[in-house]
């Protein structure tokens, strides 16, 4: 009689476990820590990327502080300060975005805003002024592009005008991959989540798109030195490796989590050869997309997304940090149009200062 019970017990404990790192069954504020420097990291091979807003959001980061950084991958996003200004995500897609693809709530659609040059124009502006890192910091730098041909958020031409930004500022065309794919708006992978040509339920498949195509595997494999990435086709992740750090620690002296717009706790993947200053480890950060955040989906984009076990192969440190649904950002986005403020894509922005504080602390 005793048999069933402890099966039961170990099972039980089993699924538990698996729930709280897909779902969490804590706010975090009993077992977050703070953000250590305790890495050997490379310090010139720094990256970032994003999903949808989460893109944009990284094209952002990217721009205002490229001296930081050595490479971006971009997977279905619009492009660098599309729209301007914006203050709620319904007047930014009323300008970029999918005509149908999200409620513009009495926006009208104002195609006259999004508009490349005008934002290289805007570039420029900012470069000129210091609000931003100079431009030819982008030199030598690579990007990666991924957008699907039938995305219900942002159109093709809009993600791919990604590269009017950028081009003019590389030394060569062979510095920028490009993959295009008959796809919805997905972070693509080879066999999780929804069909690749359908449109995804973020509260179920946490815009993970089935695309027989490793997004995070192939982005890395471009960005970091050559031959150096290898493929994880036989690599678990280790989710004790996936830890909460302290997000709301760099909120000092800008505001709280609601009027920032950032969670109070992050996500920090720290591979097995990488927890000590033993081995000289890569950094890369992710920024989710809208309506992925911790309180809507857990941890299921992170775990689902293909970042874990290509980091665990390839000693690389994966910061996630994590936005907050608000009244200014319903839709749980980072701040890729204007809802902190007009200065959002500045080095004075609110979320800006706060990601640069966690590279200032990792050392990057």
């Amino acid at each position: 009689m005793m048999v069933p019970s402890m099966v039961c017990f170990k099972l039980c404990v089993a699924v538990i476990i698996s729930i709280w790192f897909v779902f969490g069954l804590t706010d975090g504020k009993e077992v977050v820590g703070k953000l250590t420097n305790d890495y050997n990291i490379d310090t010139k091979k720094v990256t970032l990327s994003g999903l949808s807003g989460g893109g944009s959001f990284a094209e952002i980061l990217h721009l205002t502080y490229s001296s930081h950084f050595s490479g971006i991958g971009i997977f279905s996003a619009f492009f660098y300060r599309c729209g301007n200004y914006s203050k709620t995500i319904e007047e930014h897609y009323a300008k970029c975005g999918n005509p149908g693809g999200y409620p513009t709530k009495g926006f009208k659609p104002n195609t006259k805003l999004s508009n490349p040059n005008l934002a290289v124009k805007n570039a420029k502006e900012y470069a000129d002024a210091k609000l931003i890192d100079p431009l030819n910091n982008l030199r030598h730098q690579k990007v990666f592009i991924w957008q699907g041909t039938i995305d219900v958020y942002t159109t093709p031409n809009n993600g791919l005008s990604v590269l009017n930004i950028y081009e003019p500022y590389l030394d060569s065309k062979e510095q920028v991959y490009t993959k295009i794919q008959y796809a919805n708006h997905h972070l693509p992978t080879i066999n999780r989540g929804t069909n690749c040509p359908m449109q995804s339920d973020p509260t179920k498949d946490a815009f993970i798109g089935k695309c027989q195509y490793n997004g995070v595997y192939n982005m890395l494999d471009f960005l970091l030195p050559q031959n150096t990435v290898v493929s994880p086709e036989n690599q678990k992740s280790k989710l004790t490796n996936l830890k909460e750090f302290d997000q709301s620690e760099f909120f000092h002296g800008i505001g709280n989590s609601t009027t920032i717009g950032l969670a109070d706790v992050g996500f920090i993947y720290v591979p097995s050869n990488c927890t000590s200053t033993k081995n000289k480890c890569y950094l890369h950060f992710y920024f989710h997309g809208c309506f992925l955040t911790f309180s809507e989906v857990g941890t299921k984009h992170i775990v689902q997304s293909g970042f874990l076990e290509v980091a665990e192969a390839n000693n690389i440190i994966v910061v996630f940090p994590m936005a907050k649904v608000t009244p200014a950002n319903t839709g749980g986005c980072f701040d890729f149009f204007g809802y902190t403020g007009s200065n959002y894509a500045m080095k004075t922005g609110k979320q800006i200062t706060i990601i640069q504080r966690i590279l200032e602390r990792l050392g990057a």
